[in-house]
C-alpha cells in the first residue's frame, strides 16, 4: 500500500464529517479534531500500520530504527480541516465542518509504508552523521588550540631573581 492509497483510505472514512455541526462547547481542544484523530487511528491499527501515529492537525512518524537511529514525531501528513463557525461567536463556539482531508507529504506520496519507514530512517542517519561530523571537526579545533595552548605554556621559563 502507498502513502497515496492510504491517503485516499483516510480521506474516504473521514468524508462522513462533511457537514457535521459541533457544539464548540469543550474546554480546550475542539471535537472535531477528537474526531478525525479516532478514525486515523482506527485506519491505521485496521491495517496495522504502526509507524504512524494521529497528531493534533497531522499524522506523524515515531520509528525504532537500528542503533541509535530514531525517527520521532517527524510529520509525514497534514490534516486540513475547513469549518464554518457561527459569527455570533467571537471565540470557540458552534460551528459547522465543511471537510476534513488528509495530505500526505510530497516526497512521500509514492512511497509504500516499508518504504517510507527505510526512507525517513536514512534521512535521521543522514543527519546524525552530519551532525557528529561538524562536532567531530568542532573538537579537532579544540584540540589544536588546547595544543597551542599547551606548547605556549611549556616554552615559558621562569627563573629565580638573584638577590
Amino acid at each position: 500500500m502507498t502513502n497515496k492509497e492510504l491517503q485516499d483510505a483516510l480521506n474516504g472514512r473521514l468524508e462522513k464529517f462533511d457537514g457535521e455541526k459541533y457544539t464548540g462547547k469543550e474546554a480546550s481542544t475542539p471535537v472535531y479534531h477528537r474526531w478525525y484523530m479516532h478514525e486515523i487511528e482506527s485506519e491505521l491499527e485496521s491495517r496495522g500500520i504502526e509507524i504512524f501515529r494521529a497528531a493534533t492537525w497531522k499524522i506523524v512518524a515515531e520509528i525504532d530504527g537500528p542503533g541509535d537511529l530514531r525517527v520521532g514525531y517527524e510529520p509525514v501528513a497534514s490534516v486540513n480541516v475547513e469549518i464554518k463557525r457561527d459569527k455570533r461567536y467571537k471565540f470557540g463556539g458552534h460551528g459547522v465542518v465543511k471537510s476534513i482531508r488528509v495530505q500526505f507529504r510530497e516526497d512521500l506520496q509514492g512511497l509504500t509504508i516499508e518504504e517510507t519507514r527505510a526512507y525517513l530512517l536514512k534521512a535521521d542517519l543522514k543527519n546524525r552523521l552530519e551532525y557528529w561530523r561538524k562536532e567531530r571537526e568542532r573538537l579537532s579545533a579544540e584540540l589544536d588550540k588546547a595544543a597551542e595552548k599547551i606548547a605556549d605554556l611549556t616554552s615559558i621559563s621562569i627563573e629565580e631573581a638573584d638577590v
